[in-house]
């Protein structure tokens, strides 16, 4: 069935259509960011921009840096939140997977980003300071390169987390199932709303064991 999907899509003169899903979502989630939410982009960024100005060490980045560095880690992130909050400050072990995932990907597909804004996201998401960002020495649980006496950036960065986590939602649906979901269509069964198109089916055995655990 790929096969056939495959030689349809050569005969189609656009660049919308592949047979790699996650660039495709990827592609998706981009444009989505840039037409249906920018102001919800911009509103984050400002967010983000707050927080770095004032704070002495990240000081000299700019807006722009701070909106480029969102676009990529909010299209690469895999799911559709997380759940940190004032309660639950610290991620799990899989919303830490997800969230550095995401950066390491982000950090992949942009080598000429200044690293250092990638490490700033990093330790406001994360909670992480580094004194060393050569040997990134982990030093603890604390705020990003600032006193973590300053109780207006605590607040400010629970604001900023909780924002992202509100923008991610209605940018994986429409990233994925409003946009993806219309453009890659080998199976249309596999499009369901919670589905994985580019998982293409299961074996008896993983099907028995998957009962199993519900």
């Amino acid at each position: 069935m790929k096969q056939i999907y495959q030689n349809f899509i050569q005969n189609q003169k656009t660049d919308a259509i592949t047979l790699d899903f996650p660039q495709l979502l990827y592609s998706c989630k981009k444009l989505i960011l840039t037409m249906s939410l920018e102001s919800e982009l911009m509103t984050l960024t400002e967010a983000l921009y707050n927080i770095c100005k004032k704070t002495m060490q990240l000081s000299d980045i700019t807006f722009r840096q701070c909106k480029l560095v969102l676009e990529e880690y909010l299209a690469f992130f895999p799911v559709y939140r997380t759940y940190l909050s004032p309660s639950h400050e610290l991620p799990n072990d899989t919303e830490l997977q997800q969230i550095e995932g995401s950066l390491a990907q982000a950090r992949q597909k942009n080598p000429t980003l200044d690293p250092v804004l990638f490490d700033m996201l990093e330790s406001i998401l994360l909670h992480k300071v580094y004194i060393d960002r050569g040997t990134r020495l982990f030093l603890g649980w604390a705020l990003p390169f600032v006193d973590i006496s300053d109780t207006s950036l605590i607040d400010e960065r629970l604001f900023f987390i909780a924002r992202l986590q509100q923008l991610l939602g209605p940018l994986m649906a429409k990233g994925l199932e409003d946009t993806a979901f219309y453009r890659y269509f080998i199976l249309c069964s596999l499009n369901e709303v919670g589905g994985d198109p580019s998982h293409f089916g299961s074996t008896l055995n993983e099907f028995h064991k998957e009962m199993i655990l519900r």
